[in-house]
């Protein structure tokens, strides 16, 4: 009799054994369904774990605050005679969008025309031509040995560029830009390389 409990006993563990075996793998095999899955690229590397989509970076061209300015490049197209290259800048401002509003950025707006005209000679007249009438700048070589330059209005368009005494032929060259915007011609934004430097308000107030 003592055999056949002791045997009962075995079978009873032996099944409660294999029961919590089967508990087990069951448990396993339903935590395998949550682990992330990993990928492989095209050279067979692990890539991250795929957490889902990922959302897009967008680069925002919203104006920062009303009034606002920046550069701006304007459509392309002809440019008046003469004209070298424009300024132009947009302004940020507030539209309306339904019950309420945002900002944006407005036209591109030229604001400045620049005529950059090339010379070379001595005792010259330069015109500036009509869409940027007004000389701002210049950037001037004399060749000569004479130490005296002399740079004159000849009108409220036109500058007469000499080097020395007499108009010799002595080569001064650079360039002389012009701009739709009103300027000053001085020691600053017309700088003359020589001993003695003459800002004229005439041609004829030049050496002679």
């Amino acid at each position: 009799m003592s055999r056949l409990r002791v045997f009962g006993v075995v079978a009873v563990g032996a099944l409660a054994l294999a029961a919590c075996a089967t508990t087990t793998e069951s448990s396993e095999e339903g935590e395998s369904a949550f682990v992330p899955r990993r990928t492989s690229n095209s050279n067979g590397d692990k890539a991250k774990e795929d957490d889902g989509p990922k959302l897009e970076e967008k680069v925002s061209d919203a104006c920062p605050s009303h009034g606002a300015t920046r550069v701006c490049t304007p459509q392309q197209g002809a440019l008046p005679d003469g004209v070298s290259s424009v300024r132009a800048t947009q302004s940020c401002r507030r539209v309306p969008v339904g019950e309420s509003s945002r900002l944006e950025w407005g036209p591109c707006n030229v604001i400045e025309r620049l005529a950059v005209i090339p010379i070379a000679g001595d005792c010259m007249t330069i015109q500036c031509p009509a869409s940027a009438p007004n000389p701002v700048k210049c950037e001037l070589t004399f060749g000569g040995e004479d130490g005296r330059g002399c740079v004159a209005r000849a009108s409220t368009n036109a500058l007469f560029i000499k080097e020395g005494v007499h108009c010799s032929g002595l080569m001064v060259t650079g360039t002389i830009t012009c701009s739709s915007l009103p300027g000053t011609i001085d020691a600053q934004t017309c700088p003359i390389p020589k001993p003695q430097k003459i800002y004229a308000a005439t041609p004829n107030d030049c050496p002679h």
